[in-house]
């Protein structure tokens, strides 16, 4: 999306790593500014070239749309995933987007686990990092691990060692 037609403006809205077919991207306009705006299709080859496509879009959302996307802002900062979603069948790198803070002096650290075939005894720790998060904790490369349904756990750790857990299942199909 390149924001007035901007192209310093622009921003990335999807991405795919394996040709598609059909919808490619559901495009939530309220994160955006109302006016003219500018969608881009970049088609990239092996060789790293491309060829590029553009149409004008115009965003006009009501006042009302823009005050309730403002409330689930709002409620967004709570702790969890926001990507991928429950039971969302993902393939290739998949970015996974989480909220994991907590009120200043209790945060300690996040980690994020990968639960084979939903099975804590087969957890996997995926990264850990010591600074709150709210947005991209990782991008996770699924060939790496077998087919089937699995669990992303986050735990959110507080200075004192306790810590609460987040978790959703997605299906790896590659």
């Amino acid at each position: 999306l390149l924001l007035f037609g901007d192209e310093n403006q622009a921003t990335y809205i999807g991405v795919r790593g394996a040709p598609t077919w059909g919808l490619l991207h559901t495009l939530d306009t309220l994160p955006y500014p109302n006016g003219q705006h500018k969608l881009r299709l970049r088609i990239v080859r092996d060789d790293k070239n491309y060829q590029e496509y553009f149409t004008d879009i115009t965003i006009a959302n009501s006042a009302a749309e823009q005050q309730a996307y403002a409330a689930r802002v709002a409620e967004s900062r709570s702790n969890g995933f926001r990507a991928p979603a429950e039971g969302e069948n993902v393939y290739g790198t998949v970015t996974i987007n989480a909220v994991a803070q907590l009120p200043d002096g209790q945060f300690e650290k996040w980690q994020l686990d990968l639960l084979l075939y939903n099975d804590e005894n087969q957890a996997t720790n995926l990264t850990v990092n010591n600074r709150p998060a709210n947005g991209t904790l990782m991008r996770l490369d699924t060939r790496a691990y077998p087919n089937g349904e699995h669990t992303l756990r986050l735990r959110v750790v507080r200075q004192d060692f306790n810590y609460d857990e987040y978790f959703v299942k997605v299906v790896f199909n590659n």
